[in-house]
């Protein structure tokens, strides 16, 4: 589902909403707040009637949470408390939920977004059974492969490599400050697993594409080469360190020998 690239906060939320005030006077307020806006805009992006979710089967948690807006656990886990005690969200099985969505989004536009999208899949999947079809048309040298083998063995191919062709599969989801990373529920987890502070990385990434400083077809295939490139820069960075250390302690030894024993301060076997 499509996300959206702003949503609606009134310009006196913090003085006429009374459930505000009473968090902002807690000893947390402020950093409970800006949890709050990060889920309202994390809605947002994620345009589903107010859920917060990974993708439709993997719904936000607090740790998860804590790791998307880079604040400590227990700070979230705090502010999911206080927003329930007060009525702004509600927390099930299916996870976590902004009440009252409605309120920060224009419902008739969200509408409109997620028709866009559902006429976009739907062109997309009619271009791909006309060239599938043009193509056994075409292939006259194979007369026992039919149209719909072929279409099989493509709906496989996305089966065994989950990680390919992420822009044209339906589990793709946005990701980043400016809604334009590319990423499919496969791919953001192994990027968590190979990557510490996977958030940062695809903020980082964001940035970079609004810039126009950047063109990948595949996203994920780019963030694993940048990632690669980080690792041998940094070891690279490590090794010469380590060998300055070593030439500098060697250059102190022997100036200490010579301040002893005088000479050149060389040493011989």
């Amino acid at each position: 589902m499509d996300g959206v690239q702003w949503i609606k906060l009134y310009t006196d939320m913090f003085d006429t909403s009374r459930k505000i005030k009473y968090i902002e006077q807690m000893p947390r307020g402020d950093t409970f707040l800006i949890i709050w806006i990060k889920m309202l805009l994390l809605a947002g992006r994620v345009n589903d009637g107010g859920a917060l979710y990974i993708t439709p089967t993997k719904p936000y948690d607090k740790k998860s949470l804590a790791a998307e807006f880079r604040r400590p656990v227990k700070a979230v886990a705090g502010a999911l408390d206080i927003f329930e005690e007060c009525g702004m969200i509600e927390r099930s099985e299916n996870g976590i939920r902004i009440l009252a969505w409605q309120d920060y989004q224009n419902v008739d536009r969200m509408a409109e977004i997620r028709e866009q999208t559902r006429e976009r899949t739907a062109r997309s999947r009619a271009r791909k059974k006309a060239d599938s079809s043009a193509t056994c048309s075409a292939t006259v040298a194979l007369p026992s492969r039919d149209c719909s083998a072929v279409e099989r063995e493509n709906k496989n191919i996305d089966i065994i490599n989950p990680l390919s062709n992420a822009g044209a599969r339906a589990d793709t989801r946005v990701y980043g400050a400016f809604q334009n990373v590319l990423l499919t529920e496969a791919e953001y987890e192994d990027l968590s697993k190979r990557i510490e502070n996977v958030a940062d990385f695809i903020e980082k990434f964001s940035r970079k594409l609004a810039a126009k400083e950047y063109s990948y077809q595949n996203h994920y295939a780019a963030m694993l080469d940048w990632y690669i490139a980080d690792q041998q820069a940094s070891a690279k960075k490590k090794a010469e360190s380590e060998r300055k250390s070593s030439f500098e302690a060697d250059e102190f030894f022997a100036a200490a020998l010579k301040n002893t024993y005088g000479g050149t301060g060389s040493v011989s076997g």
